[in-house]
């Protein structure tokens, strides 16, 4: 198989293992009341840099603002995070996480780390690091 082949696998493989990680955290994440992924990585966000804008969101998130828009719209309705006026800029709103949104983090961060290290464990220390330094020379080359 040439070089080309390979090359044009290349992003189904990655689609493929994006599809096959996602479906294990959402399984993970939806016990009990359920907490999509996207509305998991929007809480983890918030507990790590409270209060920002919807670019600023969207931007960590990976998420279009139509997405996270509709997300956010969600997450006020379950009482996960609620918005407030920018003091500084009137135009702009800023998300903030709740408590409760900061309880259902803290409650499913044990499982999410658990398949994690699980992930890590089964390709071994050095294959773990060497997947990560890959993919974020993946990220550099389209710079990101």
């Amino acid at each position: 198989m040439s070089n080309a082949a390979n090359t044009l696998k290349l992003p189904d493989l990655l689609a493929r293992v994006h599809r096959e990680i996602y479906i294990d955290l959402s399984r993970i994440l939806s016990e009990d009341d359920g907490l999509p992924v996207e509305q998991w990585r929007v809480l983890s966000i918030l507990a790590a840099e409270d209060g920002l804008s919807m670019s600023d969101l969207s931007e960590r998130a990976f998420m279009t603002i139509s997405a996270l828009s509709k997300n956010i719209d969600r997450m006020v309705f379950r009482a996960l995070v609620h918005r407030r006026q920018d003091s500084g800029d009137q135009r702009r709103v800023l998300t903030h996480i709740t408590s409760f949104g900061r309880e259902m983090l803290r409650n499913r961060t044990p499982a999410v780390e658990r398949f994690c290290n699980d992930l890590s464990e089964a390709l071994g220390p050095r294959d773990s690091q060497q997947l990560e330094t890959l993919l974020r020379a993946v990220l550099a080359v389209r710079g990101n």
